[in-house]
């Protein structure tokens, strides 16, 4: 994003309004007030209740349609929720092996092969949005709001009549060009962490729009909550360099790795306080999980990478042998050759 760019949309979220180019005329898109917006709500109710029992689907049906439908996998959303896993984890990778250019190219491409299958995911449900009754008034609503905010630049003309009905193909083509023009993540935080934009949040934090919040744009509410977001990071105790902070993904995997943190900080303390100094001092201790497969998770997440591999390794003894003593497990074994050796090295000291 350029300098002049993104400076004139930080204009543009100021001013609530983006002029658009439309053909041979240069069009106002305003932000709506909010009585027009409790207007726009009764009509999409209106369009909701009277559609109700028609042909559409509701939103919370629409998976199990595309399923009966054979349209999507029965396990659809087991998938999305495991390639957005996965995801975390690439994002994770990037930020720790950040200073690996070899490991952050590699990080780099798994994000974005994750993020096309993600976007594929999603298109395989939304484009049957058009069935979907919530978007059929959610629509409507949008049209009602378009009719009262587009006027032509610099007048107070509206492009749409709105007594009749906006006329499909021009309605369309508009939209086609409001929607080229809508700032989506990644523009919000270009502008939040932009020198030109802190430099007037810093100094007019608490009189950034000359009215009440009630009255604030969609864009302003985004733009604010995001520069917000910076301001926890930039004053965290472990704030990361410049570098990551200007990378979008890297700054996810460490916000994500924070989150991971402070959660395994809070297992830990919970387990801690139901255990006495004895047990608390053990080299190994054994909680039991019975058959809460969520419990038994977070107990395993508790292990260190090394805890882990012994239970690997103790798992893989186990199905070959079928039974086996303690003494028999490798890791046991390397601790009592260790434990053997320190004594030998005791005794010749002495």
């Amino acid at each position: 994003m350029e300098t002049k760019n993104l400076e004139q949309l930080v204009h543009r979220i100021l001013s609530k309004k983006q002029v658009l180019s439309y053909g041979n005329d240069l069009l106002c898109l305003c932000s709506p007030s909010i009585n027009l917006q409790v207007d726009a709500d009764m009509i999409y109710q209106d369009i909701y209740e009277s559609n109700l029992y028609n042909d559409f689907i509701l939103e919370e049906d629409l998976l199990q349609y595309l399923i009966n439908a054979k349209i999507i996998l029965p396990n659809h959303q087991q998938i999305v929720q495991d390639t957005e896993k996965r995801l975390d984890k690439a994002k994770v990778s990037l930020y720790k092996e950040y200073i690996d250019i070899k490991k952050r190219k590699r990080n780099r491409k798994q994000i974005e092969n994750l993020k096309k299958q993600l976007a594929k995911l999603h298109m395989q449900v939304h484009s049957f949005d058009f069935l979907v009754l919530e978007n059929l008034a959610k629509a409507a609503r949008h049209e009602y709001i378009i009719k009262h905010t587009l006027f032509y630049n610099n007048t107070q003309t509206p492009v749409f009549s709105t007594q009749e009905k906006v006329p499909y193909v021009k309605f369309s083509n508009i939209i086609d060009v409001i929607s080229k023009n809508v700032l989506d993540i990644i523009d919000f935080k270009r502008i939040a962490r932009s020198e030109y934009w802190r430099n007037y949040y810093t100094n007019n934090k608490d009189n950034l729009f000359p009215y009440s919040a009630i009255e604030y744009s969609e864009e302003q509410k985004s733009l604010i909550n995001i520069s917000n977001m910076y301001d926890r990071i930039y004053e965290h105790p472990e704030s990361p360099d410049a570098e990551i902070i200007a990378d979008d993904d890297a700054l996810d995997g460490w916000m994500i790795h924070n989150q991971e943190e402070i959660k395994k900080q809070k297992k830990e303390k919970g387990v801690d306080s139901m255990m006495s100094d004895k047990i608390r001092n053990s080299s190994e201790v054994f909680l039991m999980a019975g058959d809460d497969k969520e419990q038994a998770r977070d107990i395993l997440d508790l292990n260190s990478k090394i805890g882990l591999q012994k239970i690997r390794h103790r798992n893989e003894a186990v199905k070959q042998h079928g039974t086996i003593q303690d003494s028999q497990l490798e890791d046991v074994r390397g601790e009592i050759q260790q434990q053997l050796r320190e004594l030998n090295r005791n005794h010749h000291a002495k």
